[in-house]
Parts: structure tokens; sequence; C-alpha cells
């Protein structure tokens, strides 16, 4: 089956609440009659399950009522910090999805960062995972926003024979070479214009203190016309 990438992002200038805005869309009641899974509490509440893979933090929810379809998220980019399972982008959103009946299931991935290849190994372990747990679903689609949606395109590029379609919300889907060569020459003309050479544009030792610099930098810029037009030049060379 041809798999259906929906590059939303290409018609909404919104990432945020672009998937609870269009969770009737992009999501519609699947009417198909419930099916049985081993994943379902016997009070018909949904029943979240929780675990580790490979060093990989997982959670998947299975609604009483639901309807076949699994959705495996992938989340976004993350600095640091813990790794935290996601299997849905936000609560709202979520709640709604399994209210409607779908299966939802994402993990940490076994390290933060640019972590493409850790990635995809712990999403389709996960998947071998709920197989093997809950019964094998009648349709999987994954989706999953900015990093997480060129994790999404690539999990249908590895194994398509496993989905149905797939969404990816305002998915860098230029490739890893193509997004940090933009990157890389918006960097170089924020350090030229607005940082006077105080930001290095690669190996970058301390993030955090850098994105508090360019704040400020930032703020200043927007001050005077010339600030602002340089703010502008750099933007668009970041698209």
């Amino acid at each position: 089956m041809k798999h259906r990438f929906i590059s939303l992002c290409a018609l909404f200038a919104l990432c945020g609440t672009l998937v609870m805005s269009l969770t009737g869309v992009a999501f519609a009641k699947d009417n198909t009659a419930h099916i049985s899974s081993t994943c379902i509490n016997a009070n018909g509440t949904t029943d979240a399950r929780t675990g580790n893979i490979d060093g990989s933090n997982y959670l998947f929810e299975v609604p009483a009522n639901w309807n076949g379809t699994l959705l495996i998220y992938s989340h976004g980019y993350r600095f640091s910090g813990a790794l935290t399972p996601q299997d849905t982008s936000d609560s709202a959103t979520g709640g709604v999805l399994l209210q409607q009946g779908y299966a939802l299931a994402g993990t940490s991935y076994s390290q933060n960062g640019w972590a493409l290849q850790q990635a995809f190994h712990d999403q389709f372990a996960l998947l071998d995972f709920f197989n093997k747990t809950c019964g094998t679903p009648m349709r999987t689609i994954p989706w999953g926003d900015s990093l997480g949606g060129i994790i999404t395109a690539g999990l249908v590029q590895l194994q398509p024979w496993r989905f149905v379609g797939a969404m990816p919300l305002c998915g860098v889907l230029s490739g890893g070479i193509g997004t940090w060569n933009q990157a890389l020459d918006s960097g170089f003309a924020f350090n030229l214009l607005l940082a006077n050479g105080a930001l290095p544009p690669v190996h970058i030792t301390n993030p955090s203190g850098n994105f508090q610099t360019a704040e400020t930098d930032i703020q200043s810029a927007q001050l005077t016309p010339q600030g602002r037009a340089r703010i502008a030049l750099t933007s668009a060379l970041a698209d």
C-alpha cells in the first residue's frame, strides 16, 4: 500500500496546537468493531503500561473500546534530561484519541539529542513488544513532530510493510545533512551579525549558556532598524 505522508506544516504555520485542532480530521473516528486484547483491563478502563527495552523507556495505552489501530508516537528533540517516554504529543490530544478507540504507544529513545539511530531501533523494538504482549494491531500508523517527524518518515522507509500510513508533523524531512547545513548557515550569520563572534557555530560546549546569550542578543537587536534587518536575514537563512 502506498504510504501517505501528510506535511501539515506546509498548510499551517502552527505545530504546538496543530495536532489537537485537527484530531477530528487526521484521525477520523473509526467505526470498526472493538477488538479484544490482553492489554485491556477487565474493568474496561484504559490500561497504561510502562517499562524498559534495551535502555529505552516505553509507554503504551490500550482503551477498552480499541478499534484495532495502534498509533506509535515519536517525540521531538531533547537537549538533555530524563528519558521520559511519550505516546502522544500532549495529554489533551491523547485523551481524545483514546476516547475514540485508538491505542497509543511511544518511547523515550535510549538517549537524548539527534538520536535517529537509537529511535529507529527503540520504536521497532516497542512494536515487536506490543505485538507479542497485546496482539497484532489491524493497522499501525506512526506519527510525530519536529525530530519525531523525520523519525516517523524513517520508520516507514525502513520497514514499510508494517504500516498503513504515516503523519510527520513539522518534520525535518530534508534529512540530517540538509537540516544541519541549513542550521549552520543561520548560526554563522547570527554569530557574525548579532553576536559579534561570541557564539561559536560549531564545537559548542555550553548549549544552554549560548542559548541564553543569543536571546539577549536578539532582544538588543530588536531595538534598532539595523538589528531588526539582521534578525530578518538570519531568520531567512533558517527558513
